[in-house]
């Protein structure tokens, strides 16, 4: 059991075996994988994880929480959609089937969306694509919109183009989550300085997904919405114009 209290990582029975060999006598590999089954089951801060190479996994963290752990450090390396996390995650998790992590994850995303740890931005009829709130600080630091642009863009043309070398539409480029996001962020940030005014959209929700760069979308944070169920006009704010103070327009 201190064996895996103090692993880094997930531990097979061949491996706690060999751990505990080290400062004491064990019974055969059989007995031995007997005992641990039984012993470690249910034990207090032991995680019993699904197979690998035929052992039950042990650790002193549930799945889920890594799981978590490695797609949340994913995400603040790039933005990934349901279909490419799962290889991301798996990166972390070596001992974890590919198939079990994209299980995970389909449970993850609608929590950590929900929750506001990340946001997930709709492409057209996909799934959509899900970003890290840090990411998104990171291309809006203190470089500036236009630093965080000439940053950002040469990472958006790698994710979107079909091959090296291939070109990718100046329209699709400029509707790109992550630029979308930069620019959205930047407006709004003007508007709270006072050099810029928006115009309110108030039409019709849900909008089609088709028409989301149509808009500039600020999501209302949990403690500003007010007691009760919310509806999608309460979590976010959109805008559909954006005009000068008239005081500057003199």
């Amino acid at each position: 059991m201190a064996a895996v209290q103090r692993s880094a990582g997930p531990m097979t029975i061949s491996q706690i075996r060999t751990a505990v060999m080290q400062k004491a006598m064990v019974p055969s590999v059989k007995e031995f994988a007997a005992e641990i089954r039984e012993g470690l089951s249910g034990q207090a801060g032991i995680y019993i994880w699904p197979e690998f190479k035929r052992s039950p996994l042990f650790y002193n963290r549930p799945l889920a929480a890594c799981v978590q752990e490695a797609l949340l450090r994913a995400l603040e390396e790039e933005p990934l959609t349901v279909a490419n996390a799962p290889k991301a995650v798996k990166r972390a998790l070596k001992k974890v089937s590919e198939k079990l992590v994209v299980k995970e994850i389909k449970v993850l995303l609608p929590l950590l969306t929900a929750s506001e740890t990340i946001i997930r931005v709709p492409v057209g009829r996909q799934a959509g694509i899900y970003l890290s709130r840090k990411w998104m600080a990171k291309h809006t630091q203190a470089e500036g919109s236009e630093e965080s642009l000439k940053a950002v863009i040469p990472e958006v043309v790698a994710r979107m183009q079909s091959g090296p070398g291939n070109y990718v539409r100046v329209d699709h480029l400029r509707m790109a989550p992550e630029i979308l996001a930069i620019f959205d962020d930047a407006v709004m940030e003007l508007s709270r300085a006072g050099k810029l005014v928006l115009g309110r959209y108030d039409g019709p929700r849900p909008i089609p997904e088709e028409d989301y760069h149509a808009y500039i979308h600020h999501r209302i944070p949990q403690n500003l919405r007010g007691p009760g169920p919310h509806s999608e006009r309460d979590e976010e704010d959109l805008f559909i114009g954006v005009a000068l103070p008239r005081d500057r327009e003199a």
